[in-house]
């Protein structure tokens, strides 16, 4: 795309969520070609942030992938039994008194 456009350079840029400039509904990226009096300015102000603050930051993102693991570990775990329960209902039909106590 650069070289077919003859740009200086790009930017890459996705917007997430309606706030961000999200317009669709829907996972795009744009890629934006740069030349040098294009009078785009992608330059946001930037401010150091509190070393407290990134550790609450990283700390909130730790405790939310927790809780996403622990529950697709209990959604393993519950699919494991169901399919379980479902294989040892089939050997029941097949010899009832042996198995009646797992149904």
């Amino acid at each position: 795309m650069i070289k077919s456009l003859k740009a200086e350079g790009s930017n890459i840029l996705i917007n997430q969520g309606e706030i961000a400039g999200q317009r669709i509904p829907h996972f795009f990226i744009n890629i934006i070609p740069r030349y040098n009096d294009d009078n785009i300015n992608l330059d946001f102000p930037r401010e150091k942030a509190e070393e407290k603050d990134l550790e609450k930051i990283a700390s909130s993102i730790i405790s939310e992938k927790s809780k996403e693991e622990d529950k697709k570990e209990k959604e393993k775990k519950k699919e494991f039994r169901d399919k379980t329960k479902k294989e040892i209902r089939k050997i029941h039909k097949s010899t009832p008194s042996r198995f009646a106590e797992f149904v």
